[in-house]
């Protein structure tokens, strides 16, 4: 039997298209939620690399050394659980609308992004179902 593995299965075609709507994502975007609400702004995007992470993991990034001793944390800030995943297969950060919460930025895969169409990124996951910046 062959053990699972922890990076993502697509097919080309797939795939492709999960690249082609993460390339076209850009910073400011509105970004909505699966049930149209609108539930920010994004922030930054990341297009995933497939070869920028060991499957085992890591102990730092490239850079990720002098970035923490400015004063910066690491990207994504999320549980040290999803960030190979999400360094693999891209995604977005999104400044949630409601500011002055402790929670104030979601994260979306980019298999997530269901469209990008003018200045909209619509996702197929509700607000409450993304990934959470790590406190």
């Amino acid at each position: 039997r062959q053990a699972m593995s922890s990076r993502p299965q697509w097919i080309p075609s797939e795939a492709a298209a999960i690249r082609d709507r993460l390339a076209r994502v850009q910073s400011e975007m509105e970004v909505k939620d699966a049930a149209g609400a609108t539930i920010g702004r994004v922030a930054y995007v990341e297009i995933g690399d497939p070869g920028a992470v060991a499957p085992e993991g890591f102990d730092n990034l490239p850079g990720e050394e002098t970035a923490k001793s400015l004063g910066a944390h690491p990207e994504p800030h999320v549980p040290p659980e999803l960030v190979t995943r999400l360094l693999l297969i891209g995604y977005i950060k999104v400044n949630d609308k409601r500011r002055f919460r402790p929670d104030h930025h979601f994260y979306a895969m980019a298999d997530e992004i269901v469209s990008v169409e003018d200045d909209t990124v619509r996702l197929g996951k509700l607000r409450d179902e993304l990934i959470k910046s790590a406190n």
